[in-house]
């Protein structure tokens, strides 16, 4: 039985050839679009998955009203992270990423063995901060370890990075290499590490020490003393202990703000908020310039689009 109505079904086709072909064509190309929205949104909502109690971790975010105009930023003032991990209860890590030179990008001179200088005019990815980063985002080390950036004018490189700057040399031999930054910076590499998962928002390559910016004029100027501005190359995340509320931390924030910002104009307000890490890749307040932002109401209508 199934093997004639197969034949009939055969021959009712071949009659019909046109209209089969319309058919076949609108049924492939529909669920070959119903597939690629639906990779696309798993793609979008997938940021960041990777990262263990992802939960906890926030980045600091800033609400300013001035003279009656709304702002929102993701640049926090600079000396923020190390006020948090001195004063504030509750917090696991507290955790600095300053961009070089604004947008993350400065001219590098790569010292190499036996070989001329490699130099890079505008090399993007450059970024300063701390031990606990390593810890909070969770990177697999091929040399070294988080603590590779605990001392001043040392820098970490990863994989890809170390491999445009040392073609030919086993990860392990990275360390202990020079690199020029800015001209005026000079880094030794004490660790590599494997490029994160993708899709990610931490997409720097290269990591120098924190501590680099007390010892050179970047600590002028990065405005490390100034509390009464926030600039968007600093930015600051944390992750909460165990238990932490999120309204408690927030206070402790502004509580901060409100002990070291004497000098804010009259008709300004100022506060700090927590993002909770799986918003930074949709909120469009806080979009910074080193960030793509995707829509969750579009994702949505293409999902609708897909069925």
């Amino acid at each position: 039985m199934l093997i004639h109505y197969l034949k009939l079904a055969w021959r009712n086709l071949n009659r019909n050839k046109g209209f089969t072909a319309i058919n076949i064509i609108g049924l492939a190309t529909g669920i070959g679009v119903a597939l690629l929205i639906t990779l696309i949104v798993q793609f979008e909502f997938s940021y960041d998955k990777f990262v263990k109690d992802g939960d906890r971790i926030f980045r600091v975010v800033l609400d300013a009203s001035i003279n009656g105009t709304e702002g929102h930023s993701a640049g926090v003032q600079a000396p923020l992270s190390d006020a948090i991990r001195k004063e504030m209860t509750g917090v696991a890590l507290s955790v600095p990423l300053m961009s070089f030179q604004g947008d993350a990008t400065v001219p590098v001179v790569v010292q190499r063995d036996n070989a001329d200088s490699l130099r890079i005019k505008k090399q993007n990815g450059v970024v300063f901060t701390n031990p606990d980063y390593f810890t909070m985002v969770g990177y697999t080390w091929l040399a070294g370890s988080p603590q590779s950036v605990r001392d001043p004018f040392s820098v970490v490189l990863t994989k890809e990075r170390a491999a445009q700057y040392f073609s030919g040399l086993p990860f392990t031999a990275v360390p202990g290499h020079r690199i020029k930054y800015n001209n005026n910076i000079i880094a030794t590499v004490t660790g590599v590490v494997e490029a994160l998962p993708s899709p990610t928002q931490f997409n720097a390559s290269e990591f120098i020490s924190f501590a680099t910016i007390a010892k050179t004029n970047l600590q002028r100027d990065f405005m490390m003393d100034a509390w009464n501005d926030w600039m968007a190359y600093s930015k600051v995340y944390v992750k909460l202990g165990s238990g932490m509320a999120t309204t408690a931390a927030e206070q402790q924030l502004n509580g901060l703000l409100k002990k070291y910002n004497q000098q804010s104009a009259p008709n300004a307000k100022v506060s700090l908020r927590l993002q909770p890490l799986q918003d930074v890749h949709f909120n469009s307040n806080y979009q910074n310039f080193d960030q793509r932002i995707a829509s969750k109401s579009v994702l949505y209508g293409l999902l609708a689009i897909g069925a």
